[in-house]
């Protein structure tokens, strides 16, 4: 399978530099940063187990079905105008539900 995700970073990194990004993009980013912090402190993520980044955090890249939270869910709550408090409220409610 192909993974554009490489390209899609460098497209946005692109963008970023020209000033291109436009708002929307740059709220998600915010979002994104702010929840995978709170992800982080709450001791809550993943680590890689194995490369270059062995031990370092995998941040929101989780499974929400196993940690209770992702990047998609993230997105989604962000799209329905979630803060990022909010969003934190629903992955400690999904964890408890897990048994984490």
């Amino acid at each position: 399978m192909f993974d554009a995700t490489d390209l899609e970073v460098a497209r946005r990194q692109h963008e970023y530099e020209m000033g291109i990004e436009d708002t929307g993009e740059a709220a998600w980013d915010r979002f994104y940063r702010a929840a995978s912090r709170e992800v982080i402190a709450r001791d809550w993520d993943e680590k890689f187990t194995g490369g270059d980044r062995a031990g370092q955090t995998r941040g929101l890249d989780g499974d929400d079905r196993e940690t209770g939270y992702s990047i998609d869910s993230a997105f989604d709550a962000f799209s329905k105008g979630f803060t990022v408090e909010r969003y934190i409220v629903s992955v400690k409610k999904k964890r408890a539900e897990l048994g984490l």
